[in-house]
């Protein structure tokens, strides 16, 4: 698997040198190894959240801003873990009421609902390794399927994160 682990590492990478990207690790989105440890659903689902608005067509900064105001707020694990709705999430970071702009990145908040409900239909599958065929293997489209669609590339960057984290 070491050869299927590189091309992820370099798909990673790719996806990471994209305009407006920059190499990012699980703790740079506020995912670290004491968060996710036992909490496999939820860590992936902080990894295909920030992969969705970092593939925002806006400016890094703004995009980085926006994951760490949503990791304040504990907007990711509210949604997985306690149900929290779309409007919660936009309430808590100042969204909803007019108080911050929104602009692509909040955008792509559209996607967290249909994120947990995607994932947790293929998680067990995504667990159990998802395959190994073609470049990212059939894990990768798992990634994608898990997000509702809502990412391309950064469900190389996803993996990859999963495995440093040692969750897979």
């Amino acid at each position: 698997m070491a050869g299927r682990a590189d091309r992820i590492d370099l798909l990673a990478a790719q996806w990471e040198a994209a305009p407006n990207r920059r190499p990012l690790a699980a703790r740079d989105v506020g995912l670290t190894l004491d968060r996710a440890r036992g909490r496999e659903g939820y860590a992936l689902f902080h990894l295909l959240a920030a992969a969705a608005i970092l593939e925002a067509d806006a400016a890094f900064p703004l995009k980085l801003a926006l994951i760490r105001d949503l990791d304040a707020a504990r907007a990711f694990e509210n949604v997985y873990e306690r149900d929290w709705t779309l409007d919660r999430v936009l309430e808590a970071i100042g969204a909803l009421d007019g108080s911050r702009e929104a602009g692509a990145p909040e955008e792509r908040l559209v996607h967290l609902p249909r994120i947990k409900r995607a994932l947790k239909e293929t998680l067990a599958a995504l667990a159990a390794g998802g395959g190994a065929g073609g470049a990212g293997g059939d894990r990768t489209e798992a990634l994608r399927r898990a997000a509702g669609y809502a990412i391309a590339g950064g469900a190389f960057w996803v993996e990859r994160e999963m495995r440093r984290l040692g969750l897979w």
